[in-house]
């Protein structure tokens, strides 16, 4: 099974902003409006919480307490850390 992405574009020449499903982020995209190729924006990541002292909901039964972190994800470089969460290597 592919996992579809959501990545957001913009239009450089007619400014519509798209949100698009796409298995592949390198592909060209026309824009529906105008035809000139889409630019990718850079947003903010969306990331659960879970494991360990976690609810189901994304809080935590004694929030003064935080959540369990992982200390094997502590010790990855950033490139190993992309990796691991599925982002190319070279993202900021």
């Amino acid at each position: 099974m592919t996992m579809l992405r959501t990545f957001d574009y913009k239009c450089p020449n007619c400014g519509l902003a798209k949100e698009i499903f796409s298995k592949n982020h390198n592909e060209d995209k026309p824009c529906p409006e105008c035809g000139t190729v889409l630019k990718r924006q850079l947003t903010a990541p969306c990331f659960k919480i879970t494991g360990e002292g976690v609810y189901s909901s994304g809080t935590f039964p004694n929030a003064h307490q935080g959540p369990k972190i992982d200390k094997e994800l502590l010790t990855l470089s950033d490139k190993e850390l992309n990796r691991e969460c599925g982002l190319p290597e070279d993202c900021a």
